[in-house]
C-alpha cells in the first residue's frame, strides 16, 4: 500500500509518544485515509481480475462486543437487576417460582438456578429452600459485590468501553443521520417528551440509528447501544438530581439544536451526555473496589 503522505505506523506513534493532540489527529487521520486508499485499490483490482462476480446487495459486516453475555444465565441475571432497579422487585419482596422463570425465559430450571446463585453471590438476593428468593437491594454493598466477580467485573470495564466509544462515534453518526432526520421525527420526539419513562437521549439515539446511512456504522451503534442501555445495573445508584439535572439539561440543549438545525451543536451536545455518564459511572467503580476502570478515560 503506497501513499504520498503516509510513511509507516511511526508517523502516529510519534505523535502518540509526544502526547501532541493536533498531530495525533493529523497523522491518525492520513493514516486511515491511507488505509482507505489500499483498500479501494486492491477492490479495484480484483474487480477488473474477477469481473463475473457479482457485488451482493446486503452487507456481512458483524460487530459483537457480548462474549459471555450470551450467556443465558447472564442475560437473565441482567434482566432481574434491571427490573430490581426499576421496582419491579422491590426490597422483601420474592422473585416468581423457579419453573416460572424457567418459563418466562424459556430455558431450564438449571439455568434460572445459575442466574439466581448469581444473584445470590452479588448481594441482590437471597434464596431460602422453602420460601424462595427475596430480594435484598443492598445499594452500594451490593456493587462491592459485583466487584468481586470476575463475570460482573468484565460486564462493567465493557460497559464504560462502550460508554467511552460511543462518546466519540455519536459524533460522526449524528452529522451523517442529520439530513435525514425528519419534522416528524422531532414533533414524535417532542410528544413523547412529557411522557414519565420517555428519555429524551435514548430517543435521540435512537432517532440517530433509524436514519443512519453507513450500514456498518448503524451495526455498531445498535451493538453497543445493546451494551449500554439503561446503565445496565448501575443505573439504579445514579445520585439524585445533581447528577441528573446536568445530564437532562444536556440533552435539552442537543434537542433544541437539533430543531434549530445546527448539526455542530447536536453531535457534541450528545457526546458530552456520554462523557457525563461515563465519567459519574467510572468514578462511582473506582470508589466500589474496580481500580482498572481508571484506565477508561473520558473523551
Amino acid at each position: 500500500m503506497s501513499h504520498p503522505e503516509f510513511d509507516g505506523v511511526k508517523q502516529p506513534m510519534e505523535a502518540l509518544l509526544n502526547r501532541d493532540v493536533p498531530e495525533i489527529e493529523k497523522r491518525l487521520e492520513v493514516m486511515y485515509e491511507a488505509v482507505r486508499h489500499g483498500i479501494r485499490h486492491q477492490l479495484g483490482r480484483l474487480s477488473r481480475e474477477f469481473p463475473d462476480i457479482k457485488e451482493r446487495d446486503s452487507t456481512d459486516f458483524t460487530f459483537d462486543v457480548r462474549y459471555e453475555r450470551n450467556a443465558f444465565y447472564i442475560q437473565i441475571v441482567r434482566d432481574l437487576i434491571d427490573k430490581i432497579g426499576a421496582g419491579m422487585y422491590p426490597a422483601g419482596s420474592y422473585l416468581p417460582p423457579e419453573a416460572v422463570l424457567a418459563k418466562n425465559y424459556q430455558v431450564c430450571v438449571s439455568t434460572v438456578r445459575r442466574a439466581l446463585a448469581m444473584l445470590n453471590e452479588i448481594g441482590f438476593a437471597k434464596t431460602f429452600n422453602a420460601k424462595g428468593t427475596m430480594i435484598v437491594w443492598q445499594e452500594d454493598e451490593s456493587i462491592i459485590q459485583c466487584m468481586k466477580n470476575k463475570t460482573l467485573k468484565l460486564e462493567t470495564m465493557l460497559y464504560l468501553s462502550g460508554l467511552q466509544l460511543m462518546a466519540i462515534l455519536i459524533k460522526p453518526a449524528s452529522a451523517l443521520a442529520f439530513p435525514h432526520i425528519t419534522k416528524a421525527d422531532t414533533d414524535n420526539l417532542l410528544c413523547r417528551m412529557d411522557h414519565p419513562d420517555f428519555i429524551l437521549f435514548e430517543g435521540m439515539i435512537q432517532c440517530i440509528i433509524d436514519n443512519q446511512t453507513l450500514p456498518p456504522l448503524k451495526i455498531i451503534l445498535e451493538s453497543i447501544g445493546e451494551l449500554i442501555i439503561g446503565g445496565y445495573y448501575y443505573s439504579m445508584f445514579y445520585d439524585g438530581p445533581s447528577s441528573d439535572e446536568a445530564f437532562t439539561r444536556t440533552a435539552k440543549a442537543a434537542f433544541r439544536s437539533l430543531c434549530d438545525g445546527n448539526v455542530h451543536e447536536f453531535s457534541s451536545n450528545l457526546s458530552q451526555c456520554y462523557c457525563h455518564i461515563l465519567t459519574y459511572v467510572r468514578d462511582y467503580m473506582v470508589k466500589c473496589g474496580l481500580s482498572e476502570a481508571q484506565k477508561i478515560i473520558t473523551p
